[in-house]
């Protein structure tokens, strides 16, 4: 930082696991001195030992912003050899939150103090933005459990359990584990397939608003897979799939219930939840004003069940559209409909307006079209 004439100030004595008393010292070292922004060193990630569990509480009336190259930006520390750490968070009150993880490299000097250092520069794509820490080579990746009460505001990529360096298929990805019951978020919750536990997605209040989401670019990271990326206040974020606009199930258990909302949402599939395994509930609340560029408008079923018992799948003047199944598009597995639940104002551009049904099995035995 001298060398490049970046003026600091330290706050030096911060103990491990700093208390909210040591925070406040650096929120005042950064007013006093009318500082531009904070550079965090040491603790955690782990280049060579498994990560700890972490409990991490946000709430009252503060701002949060946390930002990290590849990794994880809130939630458990990353392994290169071990396990990722496991994290459990609790967001809530009016907090304001941004997590972000983006793609970048970190450059370092192996050996450093021996005149034969070696420099290496290592490229990491994006990570989840709050989730569980990223597993080594002989590791499982990190689980997360993540709760939002209260009324929060959320700006965030995706969200889920940590990965695995692993490529034997010996050690297993994070799951995850989130229930919403207030605020608003900007998000994709990600529950992929092969945790060692069922990821379990629970919604029954709250609402996933991801209308700066609508205008992301879909392409490739560094690791060759394929990502959507979009830009809101200023800072980039990045959806780990492109499939599924709010929720992206391959594994376990999600639920939509009582008064939760997911709106203004789009992916290339599924433009609100994506199921290509595992199980997709609807009993209440809404999804309105989402789209896919290809397949269903607001719910895409590959693999796996889908149902909706409750609830509206709705459309206002910018109705739910999609090329194949303006509201739901069966390519696999099932979709049921009945008792209460209610589909209005959808749209395809070719087949099947409300549902459109390639393959797989639809049953609708009550609600409303």
């Amino acid at each position: 930082l001298r060398e490049n004439g970046i003026e600091f100030f330290e706050l030096s004595g911060v103990d491990p696991n700093p208390r909210l008393e040591t925070v406040l010292l650096g929120k005042k070292l950064c007013l006093d001195k009318g500082l531009d922004g904070v550079l965090a060193i040491g603790g955690g990630s782990s280049f060579a030992k498994e990560c700890n569990s972490s409990t991490i509480t946000i709430g009252g009336n503060c701002e949060v912003f946390a930002q990290t190259i590849g990794g994880t930006a809130i939630g458990g520390g990353s392994s290169s050899s071990l396990k990722g750490g496991d994290s459990n968070i609790t967001i809530s009150g009016t907090a304001k939150v941004t997590a972000i993880s983006v793609a970048g490299s970190v450059e370092y000097y192996s050996n450093i103090s021996r005149a034969d250092a070696n420099y290496h520069k290592v490229n990491y794509p994006a990570g989840a933005s709050i989730g569980g820490g990223t597993g080594g080579t002989s590791g499982n990746g990190g689980n997360c459990t993540l709760t939002i009460e209260g009324s929060p505001t959320i700006y965030t990529g995706s969200i889920g359990g940590g990965q695995t360096l692993n490529t034997t298929g010996e050690y297993k990805i994070g799951s995850a584990t989130v229930n919403i019951s207030g605020g608003t978020m900007q998000g994709q919750v990600i529950m992929a397939k092969g945790a060692a536990t069922d990821c379990s997605f629970t919604m029954n209040g709250g609402t996933i608003d991801n209308t700066s989401a609508k205008s992301a670019t879909v392409g490739q990271d560094l690791n060759k897979k394929t990502v959507m990326t979009f830009t809101h206040d200023g800072h980039t974020f990045t959806f780990l799939k492109e499939n599924g606009g709010a929720v992206y199930v391959e594994n376990g258990t999600a639920t939509l219930s009582s008064n939760g909302t997911i709106r203004n949402t789009k992916a290339t599939n599924g433009g609100a939840i994506y199921v290509d395994g595992g199980t997709f509930q609807m009993t209440g609340g809404n999804i309105s004003t989402s789209s896919a560029t290809a397949n269903g408008g607001a719910v895409c079923v590959m693999n796996g069940t889908a149902s909706v018992s409750g609830g509206s799948i709705s459309g206002t003047a910018d109705a739910n559209e999609a090329k194949n199944g303006g509201a739901v598009y069966v390519g696999g597995g099932s979709f049921t409909m009945n008792s209460a639940g209610n589909i209005e104002n959808c749209n395809a551009t070719d087949n099947g307006g409300a549902i459109c049904i390639e393959n797989g099995s639809a049953k609708v035995t009550g609600g409303t079209i």
